[in-house]
């Protein structure tokens, strides 16, 4: 035995009419399996080998007949995969019920992928430093969220020459919600070599005054600041500065060398809300919204 199959060699014989018999003389076909059936047993009249150098039979050879041990297994390549169908009695699986179970699997396995997106996206909380990082972009893939800008404005163009020195050294910048309404925008006020050389005694930052208002965001003053600002109880965790991913009307400064992406200096979470944060980006102020990143097949 091999692989399930016996090889059994049958002699068989060409009659004068063309019919063949094995060496017993029993009607056979080409291929040596028998020609009577259940219902008509009878064997046909026995037909003796041919003497060597003549008669009307002529001998064939002898046929391979393979015997085929158990039930046959085809391979199906259905739903990206190999699925095997088994053919036998009482558990017949055809080409259709293999396809159906495939597409059942996949579309079980679409909805789990969903679910647990769902889920995930419903722990997202932008007053956490993790829900806002969940808008980061990290290497070449996707994020499950992204920052939607509803509104923008400037910063006052001292703020944004407070923010690198004279010896080309940028500082921090930094966002502070001190009430329901009023924010603190601040840009860190480094000193130059020949400023530490001499000594000299200025404010470490500078402020931008920002209001939250619906949708709106404005900037309504800055001045230098010396410090002492305390944040607002209940306030949120700042993120982290990076690229993050975006949607919306983001001033063109801060716009990424890839589509839908942004760079962020500075984030916090607006208090009170799951979604909303305000952000710097550029030389803007922006109000933004933590929103789901729309699934390619949403727009199939």
């Amino acid at each position: 035995m091999s692989d399930g199959y016996e090889e059994v060699e049958v002699e068989i014989y060409e009659q004068a009419d063309g019919t063949f018999v094995d060496i017993d003389g029993n009607p056979v076909d080409e291929n040596g399996d028998p020609l009577h059936t259940v219902d008509d047993p009878a064997p046909a009249p026995a037909a003796q080998p041919p003497a060597d150098g003549g008669g009307a039979e002529q001998k064939v050879g002898k046929a391979p007949k393979l015997l085929i041990a158990g039930a046959a297994v085809a391979a199906l390549l259905v739903g990206g995969g190999l699925a095997y169908g088994l053919s036998a009695v009482g558990d017949q699986n055809t080409v259709s019920d293999v396809k159906d179970a495939a597409s059942a699997k996949s579309s079980q396995a679409r909805a789990a992928v969903s679910s647990k997106k769902s889920e995930v996206v419903s722990d997202v909380d932008a007053c956490t430093a993790s829900g806002l990082g969940s808008a980061m972009v990290s290497g070449s893939g996707t994020p499950a969220m992204q920052l939607d800008v509803l509104s923008s404005a400037p910063l006052p163009a001292a703020f944004v020459e407070a923010q690198t020195n004279a010896d080309g050294v940028t500082g921090q910048l930094g966002l502070l919600q001190l009430s329901k309404n009023t924010w603190g925008a601040y840009a860190e006020v480094l000193l130059t070599r020949a400023e530490k050389k001499a000594r000299v005694d200025k404010a470490g930052w500078w402020k931008a005054d920002v209001t939250v208002d619906g949708d709106k965001v404005a900037v309504t003053g800055d001045q230098a600041w010396p410090g002492g600002d305390d944040a607002g109880a209940g306030s949120c965790q700042p993120g982290a500065a990076g690229v993050y991913a975006v949607t919306g009307k983001v001033p063109t400064d801060a716009a990424g060398l890839v589509d839908g992406q942004a760079q962020v200096d500075a984030i916090q979470g607006v208090a009170g809300s799951e979604t909303r944060a305000l952000a710097v980006m550029g030389d803007s102020v922006v109000l933004v919204e933590l929103a789901e990143v729309p699934d390619a097949d949403d727009h199939e």
